[in-house]
C-alpha cells in the first residue's frame, strides 16, 4: 500500500546553514524542586516573554538583503508530491506524527499507518523552536495527530515531561470530533464559481446595520421553511417561506429585503460539545453545520457555499471569533504547557475571567501573530469580510486600562491591514454571564408594561417601535440580534441563544418587521448617518447633510412618555420652514407620510418621528420605496392579527379596496365624511403604487400622523 511506503527526507532549508539537530534547550530552566503551585505568576510571564523574544515565528524570515520573506507555514502544508508537517514546540523533548486511515478507530477500515519522529530544525546552528518532518508521497485524505513529550515552560532542558496526543494547533480540516487532523488542500476543495467570488467589503461611508446570528439558530425552527435547518446550506436556499403563514419569505431573501447591509455570524470555528464559543480548532469550520459532518471536504465546501450565498446576496460577513479564550481540549496550550492559556496568581489554574473555558494569553507575542495568521487564512481562504472579536475586554487582565484595548486592537489591525486593509475588526464583550442571562428587549417592555408573556401586546408593541426609531435614526454601525424585528422573545426567562429566530413570529409582528425594513431604508438613504457623532439632545436633534442628490436636513424627535408632547426642532444649520414626515410610530420609509410646518411639533406618547425638510424631499426625485413581494402579504397579516380584518392577497376592485378603507378607518376611528375618506383614498393609491392591503393601511395610517399632528 502507497501508505506504508511513506519516505521521511530532510527538510529543504528556509537558508543557506540550516541543518537538524537532536540537541535539547537548556535555556529558561526552573528548580525541579520547586512545586507548582509556589511558583510566582510573575516568574511564569517572564519566562514566556523570554520564550517570546527567543523563539518566535510567524511564517517570515528575512533575507539577506532585509526584506521579509514567506517561509514555512506551520501546520500540514500538502501536495500531491508531498506533505511537510511543522510544529512550533520550544518546550517539547519530543514530537512524532501519527497517521491514521480514517479520523474514528470505530470506522469499519479504520487502520493506524504509523508513527514517525519529527527533528529539530537549526538555523545557523540554533534551534528555533520548530519541529519538522516531510513525507514524500501524496498522503492526501488521511488523518493525522502528534504524540508530544514536553515540559512547561519553567522547566526547558529538564526531564520533567509530560506526554501528551494533541491534534495539530495549525489544523484546516478535522475529523468529526475535532480530535484529528486532516491533511488536504483546502484551496481545491471549493463549489463552483468560488474563484468569481469577491469581499463584499464594509462600507464606512454608509450606515451600515449589522445582523447578528448564528448558523444553527438561522433557519433551526421548523417553521422556516427552508430545509437544511441548522446548516450552512440553509443559508444558499432561495425562495423559502414561513410555513405558517405559506406567503412570507424567510431566510437569505427575508434578509435581503429586511435591508440590513452585514450579517455577523456566531462562531462557526469547529468548537467543543455544544457551546460555539468553546474553540477547538480555530483554523476548521465546525463540522456539524455540514450536512454530512464526517466527510472534511463537505465542511469545507459547505461553509465556502454559505459566505458565497451572502456575498452574492450583497451582504458583508462578519466572523465573530473567541479569540480571547479557548476550550479546554484546544491543542495550543499542550503544545506549549503555560504559555499560551493565563494562570491564576499561584499558578494552580488557569483563568477563567471570562466564564468561558480557558483566558488566551493575549499578551504573548507567538498568540498574537496565531490569532492574525487565523484571521489572514479565513480572510483569503473563505473570503470572510472582518471579525468581530468576542470579550475583547479580557485583554485587560494583564494590562490593566482601557488604554491597552486600543493598543491591543490598534497593533492587530495593523498587522492584519498588511494583508487587506479593507477587513473590519470590532470588538464585544458580553461575559458568559451576560450572554446567558440576556433577555430580548420586548420582554423587557412586556415586563415594565405588566403585559402576558407571549401574547402581543400592543403598548408594549409601541414602544418597541419607538425604541427602535431612537436606535436606528441615530448615526453610526448598528447591531441588532437576529429576530429582534420579529418582537423576539423568550417569555419572560433568560436567553442563553438571543437570536433564536421563530418564524412564525414574521406573521404576527409582520408591522414591526415592515417598520425596521423602513428605518433601514431611511439609514441608507441619508449618509450622515454612516459616521458616528455624539448626539448631545436624545429627545430632539436635527442631522444635516451635505449632497445634493440627498436630503438636506433630518429632525428626530423622541417622545417617551405616555402622553403626547409638544418638542421644539432645535435650528441647526438652515432651519427649514415645512417638514414631510417619513416616520411616526406606525410606518416609516422613504415616502411622505404627511406633512407640518414650523418647528413645534406635538409628537405622540410612545413615538419617534423623524422628518425631513420638505424643500429637498421634494428636490430628491430618485428615492423609491423598496417594495417587495412579501411586504404587502406582511402588511395584511399584520392587520388581521390586530384588527381582525381580513384582506384579499389579491390585487382588490376598486369597491373592494373601497371597503378595505371603510373598515380601517372604523377600526381606527377616523370620523370623516365617506366619500371625502374614498376620495382621498383614491388620490393616495394613485400615488403610492395602486391598490393594495398594504396601500390601504398606509393611508389610514398617514390619517392616523395628521389627526396627531392636529393635535
Amino acid at each position: 500500500m502507497k501508505y506504508l511506503n511513506l519516505k521521511k527526507i530532510t527538510a529543504v532549508v528556509l537558508s543557506i546553514g540550516m541543518v537538524f539537530s537532536s540537541s535539547a534547550v537548556t535555556g529558561f530552566a526552573a528548580d525541579n524542586s520547586k512545586k507548582i503551585a509556589t511558583i510566582p505568576n510573575s516568574y511564569i510571564n517572564k519566562v514566556a516573554d523570554d520564550i517570546d523574544n527567543k523563539y518566535f515565528y510567524d511564517g517570515t524570515y528575512v533575507d539577506d538583503w532585509g526584506h521579509t520573506r514567506k517561509g514555512r507555514q506551520l501546520g500540514a502544508t500538502y501536495t500531491k508530491q508531498s506533505t511537510e508537517f511543522l510544529l512550533w514546540a520550544p518546550a517539547a523533548t519530543y514530537v512524532k506524527v501519527n497517521i491514521y486511515a480514517t479520523g474514528d478507530d470505530n470506522d469499519s477500515n479504520a487502520r493506524d499507518i504509523g508513527s514517525y519522529p519529527l527533528e529539530k530544525m537549526l538555523v545557523n546552528g540554533e534551534w528555533n523552536g520548530l519541529w519538522i518532518i516531510t513525507f514524500v508521497s501524496d498522503c492526501g485524505g488521511l488523518y493525522y495527530d502528534y504524540t508530544i513529550t514536553t515540559t512547561d515552560i519553567t522547566h526547558i532542558g529538564s526531564d520533567r515531561t509530560t506526554q501528551y496526543k494533541i491534534q495539530d494547533p495549525y489544523s484546516v480540516a478535522v475529523s468529526k470530533d475535532g480530535k484529528r487532523s486532516y491533511i488536504t488542500d483546502t484551496s481545491s476543495v471549493s463549489p463552483e464559481g468560488w474563484d468569481s467570488d469577491r469581499h463584499v467589503y464594509v462600507d464606512s461611508t454608509k450606515a451600515n446595520t449589522v445582523y447578528k446570528i448564528s448558523v444553527k439558530d438561522f433557519s433551526s425552527d421548523t417553521a422556516s421553511g427552508m430545509t437544511a435547518g441548522g446548516k450552512y446550506s440553509a443559508f444558499t436556499e432561495k425562495g423559502a417561506k414561513v410555513n405558517s403563514a405559506g406567503e412570507l419569505v424567510s431566510g437569505i431573501d427575508y434578509l435581503k429585503e429586511l435591508g440590513v447591509t452585514t450579517v455577523q455570524l456566531a462562531p462557526f470555528a469547529d468548537f467543543d460539545g455544544d457551546s460555539e464559543y468553546e474553540i477547538l480548532n480555530y483554523n476548521v469550520p465546525e463540522a456539524s453545520y455540514a450536512s454530512n459532518p464526517s466527510d472534511s471536504k463537505t465542511v469545507i465546501k459547505e461553509c465556502k457555499e454559505m459566505i458565497q450565498a451572502l456575498h452574492n446576496a450583497g451582504f458583508s460577513v462578519v466572523m465573530e471569533m473567541p479569540y480571547t479564550h479557548a476550550s479546554e481540549g484546544n491543542p495550543l496550550e499542550k503544545s506549549v504547557p503555560w504559555f499560551y492559556y493565563r494562570l491564576n496568581t499561584d499558578a494552580t489554574r488557569y483563568t477563567t475571567n471570562t466564564g468561558y473555558s480557558n483566558e488566551l494569553a493575549t499578551e504573548r507575542k507567538m498568540y498574537r501573530s496565531y490569532m492574525v495568521n487565523s484571521m489572514k487564512y479565513w480572510a483569503e481562504e473563505y473570503h470572510v469580510d472582518g471579525f468581530s472579536l468576542d470579550l475583547i475586554d479580557c485583554v485587560n487582565a494583564k494590562y490593566k486600562g482601557s488604554s491597552y484595548v486600543y493598543k491591543w486592537l490598534d497593533e492587530i489591525k495593523t498587522s492584519l491591514a498588511k494583508e487587506d486593509a479593507n477587513l473590519v475588526i470590532w470588538g464585544d464583550n458580553y461575559t458568559k454571564e451576560e450572554r446567558q442571562n440576556k433577555t430580548s428587549s420586548y420582554d423587557e417592555i412586556i415586563g415594565s408594561t405588566g403585559g402576558t408573556y407571549g401574547e402581543r401586546n400592543e403598548k408594549a408593541v409601541k414602544i418597541y417601535k419607538q425604541k427602535a426609531a431612537m436606535k436606528y435614526a441615530k448615526p453610526g454601525t448598528l447591531f441588532m440580534d437576529g429576530g429582534e424585528e420579529m418582537c423576539n422573545s423568550v417569555e419572560g426567562t433568560t436567553l442563553a441563544d438571543s437570536s433564536y429566530i421563530e418564524w412564525k413570529d414574521s406573521a404576527e409582528y409582520a408591522d414591526v418587521v415592515s417598520y425596521y425594513r423602513g428605518l433601514m431604508q431611511i439609514r441608507k438613504a441619508f449618509s450622515p448617518l454612516a459616521k458616528s457623532q455624539k448626539i448631545k439632545n436624545s429627545e430632539a436633534y436635527v442631522l444635516t447633510g451635505t449632497k445634493d442628490d440627498e436630503w438636506n436636513t433630518m429632525a428626530v424627535l423622541n417622545n417617551e412618555s405616555d402622553v403626547s408632547k409638544e418638542i421644539t426642532i432645535p435650528v441647526q444649520g438652515r432651519a427649514a420652514a415645512d417638514w414631510v414626515v417619513i416616520a411616526n410610530g406606525e410606518s416609516a420609509g422613504v415616502v411622505s407620510l404627511g406633512e407640518v410646518a414650523g418647528s413645534v411639533i406635538t409628537v405622540p406618547a410612545y413615538t419617534t418621528m423623524i422628518l425631513v425638510d420638505k424643500e429637498s424631499f421634494d428636490d430628491v426625485k430618485d428615492y423609491k420605496p423598496e417594495l417587495h413581494s412579501s411586504d404587502t402579504v406582511q402588511e395584511k397579516l399584520s392587520l388581521v392579527a390586530r384588527f381582525g380584518v381580513t384582506i384579499y392577497y389579491g390585487a382588490p376592485e376598486k369597491q373592494e379596496y373601497d371597503d378595505i378603507v371603510i373598515n380601517l378607518a372604523k377600526k381606527n376611528g377616523i370620523e370623516m365624511d365617506t366619500d371625502e375618506l374614498l376620495l382621498e383614498a383614491g388620490r393616495w393609491e394613485l400615488n403610492h403604487g395602486g391598490r393594495s392591503g398594504r396601500c390601504a393601511q398606509q393611508f389610514i395610517i398617514y390619517l392616523l400622523g395628521q389627526k396627531a399632528l392636529k393635535k
